[in-house]
């Protein structure tokens, strides 16, 4: 039972994830990753409790980033630096 509950909770916290791609917040999306994998790593030898837990911890994580995004210190002059330096469309080779 216990894995069942840790198999849709780790569903959860994918389907986030792949939201905040999808809405192009891929630094939330990397700390998300990187909480899952820390959270996992330090409960997941406690058992299938400690599972359980892990993803728990980082499903509430994943929610509070989803509503509260970071502000990682850039304003408006670096933002318009980084587009200038990489344009939308350059991946692609559109220019």
């Amino acid at each position: 039972m216990l894995w069942i509950i840790v198999g849709v909770i780790a569903a959860f916290n994918w389907l986030i994830v792949i939201k905040k791609v999808q809405m192009e917040r891929h630094m939330d999306a990397i700390l998300d990753i990187g909480f899952m994998v820390a959270f996992t790593w330090l409960f997941g030898n406690t058992g299938q409790g400690g599972m359980v837990v892990a993803m728990i911890a980082s499903g509430v994580v994943s929610v509070a980033l989803l509503n509260n995004p970071l502000d990682f210190g850039q304003n408006d002059e670096e933002e318009d630096e980084i587009d200038t330096l990489f344009p939308t469309g350059a991946a692609n080779g559109s220019n």
